[in-house]
């Protein structure tokens, strides 16, 4: 049975809300060890400082390239969705996802979502392209891919790139 308007803003806020709380945890809990380089623990995570973004083919709003120190890797964002920024024409499956992620912002219609997964990628890049940033991993695999599981934080900010793209309607939760 569809879901209505107001149990998927009720659910976005909710997913937001976990997600402040843990970050919030996360920020006021985390024991840090003895740093190696440029990279300690936090509360589990792996926290990777003077990150910086490395512009390519494969970003978008919630998946990213980054470079730490020496290491290479893609980031995906935990708990938020950002529109894919493009349609194929030789994918079925992928025209789909575009379809479930258009109705997961409330049935807008597939070119909306891919114009917003735009915006999501372009304000990605903004927001991590100007300087240094924080990521925090466990170093999960997503599925079966090279992309690990985190999040990333601006340096000098105190929001979290997840919640800066869900606040501004760029992403879902």
């Amino acid at each position: 049975m569809p879901r209505s308007r107001r149990d998927l803003s009720v659910a976005k806020v909710v997913v937001i809300l976990l997600i402040v709380a843990v970050i919030t945890y996360v920020r006021r809990n985390g024991s840090r060890s003895p740093a190696t380089g440029d990279s300690s623990q936090v509360n589990g995570y792996d926290e990777l400082t003077n990150c910086t973004f490395v512009p390519g083919r494969g970003n978008d709003g919630d998946s990213f390239r980054v470079r730490h120190g020496e290491r290479e890797f893609v980031l995906r964002l935990y708990y938020v969705d950002a529109p894919e920024t493009y349609l194929s024409d030789r994918h079925a499956s992928q025209r789909e996802r575009v379809q479930e992620q258009a109705n997961d912002f409330g049935g807008i219609r597939v070119e909306q979502a891919i114009a917003t997964g735009k915006n999501a990628s372009e304000q990605t890049e903004r927001l991590l392209n100007a300087k240094p940033f924080t990521v925090y991993t466990r170093w999960e695999r997503v599925f079966d891919s090279e992309r690990v599981y985190g999040f990333a934080r601006p340096d000098g900010s105190d929001v979290f790139l997840s919640e800066t793209l869900a606040t501004q309607g760029l992403a879902a939760c």
